[in-house]
């Protein structure tokens, strides 16, 4: 047993709110071809290496008890059976709208925090007989579990087990066992994150207090329509687009920003997403960006880059016609965030510490965090702006990776998720029905890689 965390606390309030669902990451994967009943050889396929991940990653086998409660605290489920949590259809994955589909659709279901008898993460698994080498799994975690670079982990993982050599042949039944000598880590908060000292908690606490008085001065675009502004109707109900960026143009990209720029990859996508906002959107002046930080390299001691959990910050930044007039500034704007986005990393590693101001779980952690922005954030009831959840290269050897996850009902309109192979870029882009203007939204993913090309002749 272990108590929740700040930030384990946070996405518990997700879930208890009905603001947010899952979050994933599909990997496509080529086998041999199956032989026999096709549930049974991927059941058999997966389960030797599934039982070595559960046996690293002790948050593979937990539970939350009394998540609606102040003693919410995590257990781990003795066994359950690896067929109660993956599930299969026929798809044609390859198609980009049907794959978008798909991950609506797993990004959108809850997690039951009532049902103890098995984990907080489940499997789909999509095949095709047009394509009898090849499948499609999601991995959809629940938050309170997993950040986004827990997700990579989990595929980096699985495909170095299934591809080691070290696999016993397997048979029903498909039995999983929690790791009773491994407990799970303490969280974040207790790792040696980087604090606020007393002076920065009173600037911090004026910066809440003042808005909350005389409302919020800075004018940025919070989407096209308002929020559900009804407790009893709050959901979320995402749509998703998948974007591919050509191979040749990603690593054309991937070289220019590196070596004539000096900055990431990651600040080149950012910006072509900017500067695709003020294209469909001209007349705003201004949007927030947000990026989410992997923070474990910022704590004493470092946290291991292999550990699934919950060690994630935030920076935000808000972007004006100024910083992106046209393409010809693509580079410069590019620059701009990516020092910006540098020098605050350990600002977005104290974040976390900004939950200590609330004082009751579920109470404050619901009613300030998420039903208060209705009123913070007339008429539309959301923070708005766009959030870019980039989880880079990574070196997981699939076919093809797509990440992507719900877009908060209370917070960016936006959610750009990415990631990279060795030699791809894959995006999704999430919002929530009813929310934006879908005649802009059809053009965004379009218009984001025609700006990422005509960068490079910047």
């Amino acid at each position: 047993m272990r108590a929740l965390g700040l930030l384990e606390k946070y996405q518990v309030s997700k879930l208890l709110t009905h603001c947010y669902g899952s979050v994933t990451l599909t990997a496509i994967l080529e086998h041999d071809a199956p032989v026999g009943d096709i549930r049974q050889f991927y059941l058999a396929w997966l389960y030797p290496a599934i039982v070595r991940l559960v046996a690293k990653h002790p948050l593979l086998t937990a539970v939350v008890q009394d998540a609606d409660k102040e003693t919410a605290h995590f257990t781990i489920v003795s066994d359950f059976n690896l067929e109660s949590i993956v599930t299969f259809d026929e798809l044609q994955y390859w198609e980009p709208n049907e794959q978008a589909k798909r991950l609506a659709e797993q990004c959108d279901k809850e997690f039951d925090y009532d049902d103890h008898s098995i984990p907080l993460w489940r499997l789909h698994i999509d095949t095709h007989p047009d394509r009898p080498k090849e499948c499609s799994i999601t991995f959809a975690v629940q938050h309170v579990i997993a950040d986004g670079r827990s997700l990579a982990i989990f595929w980096q993982d699985l495909l170095e087990y299934l591809k080691d050599g070290n696999n016993e042949a397997a048979s029903p039944p498909f039995v999983l066992r929690g790791n009773k000598e491994k407990a799970i880590a303490p969280a974040y908060e207790h790792r040696g994150a980087p604090r606020y000292t007393i002076m920065e908690k009173v600037r911090l606490l004026a910066g809440h207090v003042m808005p909350s008085l005389f409302g919020e001065k800075k004018s940025v675009w919070r989407g096209d329509r308002p929020s559900v502004m009804d407790r009893s109707k709050v959901c979320h109900d995402s749509i998703v687009q998948v974007i591919r960026v050509d191979p040749a143009i990603w690593k054309k990209i991937c070289a220019t920003a590196k070596q004539q720029h000096g900055i990431t990859p990651h600040a080149a996508i950012m910006t072509a997403i900017m500067l695709t906002f003020s294209q469909l959107y001209p007349k705003e002046s201004a949007v927030k960006s947000s990026t989410p930080v992997n923070c474990r390299g910022m704590v004493n001691p470092r946290i291991p880059e292999d550990e699934i959990g919950n060690f994630v910050g935030s920076y935000s930044r808000i972007w004006t016609s100024s910083d992106f007039k046209d393409i010809t500034s693509f580079w410069k704007a590019a620059k701009a965030y990516h020092q910006g986005l540098q020098a605050n990393k350990k600002e977005a590693a104290k974040e976390v510490f900004q939950l200590e101001f609330l004082s009751r779980f579920p109470e404050d952690y619901c009613e300030i965090l998420w039903f208060e922005k209705w009123k913070k954030f007339l008429p539309m009831g959301r923070e708005g702006g766009i959030e870019l959840s980039d989880l880079g290269r990574c070196s997981a050897n699939a076919k093809e990776l797509y990440f992507c996850q719900t877009a908060n009902t209370f917070t960016t309109a936006i959610n750009v998720n990415a990631i990279s192979t060795l030699d791809a870029m894959h995006a999704t882009i999430a919002y929530q029905r009813d929310s934006l203007d879908e005649s802009k939204m059809d053009k965004f993913g379009a218009t984001l890689m025609k700006t990422l090309e005509l960068s490079l002749q910047q």
